[in-house]
């Protein structure tokens, strides 16, 4: 299905035999945390597949041949009914609807749905690309010319920037001040999800909250859309603060996958 090189198949097999040779085989834990997330295979009718993931102890369940609700449902139902994902508690997802809603049918109105951070993040990025090219349009062109290749400046976390880089970023905060501010507004959100004394969805929502009043206020019409889906998902995003559970595993299988199947082993450590 997936069209993965038999190649890929044999270096992963002795890959994941090395790993456990050196680590001591412990049993699984009891399911209570899940990811569900998507897995482009094809340009077909259905081009994504779903992924299963264990968060509980760290390993991919099951790649579904489709994202479709009726798929995903039968097989969250087929695990309740077994007992092997009876004591599932909380899922995962991006913003599909669908799996939130699967879920929900499965495991009942009580089960905690989690819109994890990194699908948060990574439509911030895209708007906050929209709301750069906002800004330099405003910019005359000796103006905008100096902005030219600096795209993965405004979005790249600062502990990954050279020193080079950080300087420059510096200096072109100081040319541009609006663009500053909105690279500020970049780092706050991030840093609002890895504040650790946020323990809480209330306490959660409400920093989001305060983080979407000082976003609008920039006059930014590029990232009224980021904006208005925040706060359509705030609940389920402010879910996160709970437990910290994240589809960043369910992304880097993903990433493996398509781009580098041997990133996936190492990275992702399932």
């Amino acid at each position: 299905m997936l069209g993965v090189p038999e190649k890929t198949l044999e270096a992963w097999y002795y890959d994941y035999v090395e790993r456990q040779r050196r680590e001591p085989l412990t049993p699984p834990r009891p399911i209570q945390q899940i990811g569900i997330d998507e897995l482009r295979i094809n340009q077909g009718a259905n081009p994504y597949a779903a992924v299963i993931v264990d968060h509980t102890n760290q390993r991919v369940l099951e790649v579904l041949e489709n994202r479709l609700k009726d798929t995903v449902q039968d097989y969250l139902q087929r695990g309740r009914d077994s007992g092997f994902l009876a004591g599932v508690i909380e899922v995962t997802t991006d913003m599909w609807g669908s799996y939130g809603e699967a879920a929900q049918e499965v495991f009942g109105k009580q089960v905690r749905i989690t819109i994890d951070r990194f699908h948060v993040m990574k439509n911030f990025q895209e708007h906050l690309t929209a709301a750069r090219r906002e800004i330099q349009r405003t910019l005359s062109k000796e103006e905008a010319k100096a902005l030219k290749g600096t795209r993965w400046l405004w979005l790249t976390n600062q502990e990954n920037l050279s020193r080079a880089e950080e300087a420059e970023l510096a200096a072109l905060g100081e040319q541009f001040p609006l663009l500053k501010q909105l690279r500020e507004q970049r780092d706050k959100l991030r840093g609002l999800f890895e504040d650790p004394s946020l323990t809480t969805a209330r306490a959660g929502a409400q920093r989001l909250r305060g983080w979407l009043e000082e976003a609008r206020a920039l006059g930014l019409k590029a990232l009224e859309g980021f904006c208005k889906t925040l706060e359509n998902w705030l609940d389920k995003i402010a879910n996160y603060f709970i437990d910290r559970a994240s589809n960043g595993r369910v992304e880097g299988y993903n990433r493996g996958v398509t781009w580098d199947p041997l990133a996936c082993v190492r990275d992702t450590q399932f």
